[in-house]
């Protein structure tokens, strides 16, 4: 697993890379600057694409690996489901590696180098108070972002992670934890603050362009695929429930019950 790991995040950051340099590999060549300057994000989309369709499958195939493999059904897709899930891991991790950096000849001459410069360097004299309070604002929301995440595994425990109990949910336990009265996805919340956290850390509209993509990601994946799931297991009740509380954003009155599950002090 740890060199499968490792080969799908290699595989993930080489696709970022191309994408990322292409435009100043492919400057000169006749290709319009303006369809140049958003081959980055085609990358991320590329790979969200290909990280949310991975994780879609662990839901697709429940049934049918179920009827066929019985207990050995969750080891037929462990490793397509793994996989989307780091691939959704990267797109967090590269909100910190600045777009600009891998083609800096083209953006300096890019009629849309707004795009990827980090913006700061368009406030004139104001833009080193901007360069401060977006990186505070970085380190904040990545440092919140890890918390919840780190929190959340040890909470619930990893299988609960990697969804085992889809496939054995006589085996799984009502949580009844107070954080899923604060949001109903702790994990993948943890993951948006920790993007959100990148974005201002490079401060290009890139960077947000990706968080939104990203988010886009999650809600789908949540309403569509997850959540469904547990309407039709849970009934009225799971649509009671995510109508009163959040999925990845903390409602303001409960921000102090959010930070005391952060610093362990409220898990039941």
């Amino acid at each position: 697993m740890p060199i499968y790991a490792v080969c799908l995040i290699a595989v993930a950051f080489v696709v970022y890379f191309t994408f990322d340099s292409l435009p100043a590999v492919l400057m000169g060549s006749g290709i319009n600057e303006i369809v140049l300057s958003f081959f980055p994000l085609f990358g991320v989309m590329v790979m969200a694409s290909a990280a949310f369709f991975l994780v879609w499958q662990i839901w697709h195939w429940r049934d049918y690996l179920k009827a066929k493999y019985g207990p050995k059904s969750y080891q037929r897709i462990l490793l397509v489901g793994f996989a989307g899930i780091l691939w959704v891991l990267t797109i967090t991790v590269n909100q910190y590696i600045p777009y600009y950096s891998f083609a800096q000849r083209f953006w300096e001459s890019s009629p849309l180098q707004i795009l990827a410069l980090p913006l700061e360097t368009f406030f004139g004299i104001a833009s080193s108070i901007v360069f401060y309070v977006k990186d505070t604002l970085a380190v904040i929301l990545s440092i919140v972002g890890l918390l919840t995440c780190a929190r959340s595994v040890q909470t619930f425990g990893f299988d609960y992670m990697v969804v085992v109990y889809l496939y054995f949910p006589e085996e799984s336990q009502i949580q009844a934890r107070e954080i899923y009265s604060v949001l109903r996805h702790p994990v993948y919340a943890g993951a948006l603050l920790i993007a959100l956290g990148g974005a201002f850390l490079t401060f290009t509209l890139f960077s947000f362009a990706t968080y939104l993509i990203l988010l886009t990601g999650f809600y789908l994946h949540v309403h569509f695929v997850e959540e469904k799931e547990l309407v039709q297991r849970f009934g009225d009740s799971y649509r009671e429930y995510r109508m009163r509380v959040p999925a990845f954003f903390v409602n303001p009155k409960n921000i102090g019950a959010f930070f005391l599950f952060l610093l362990g002090k409220s898990d039941n």
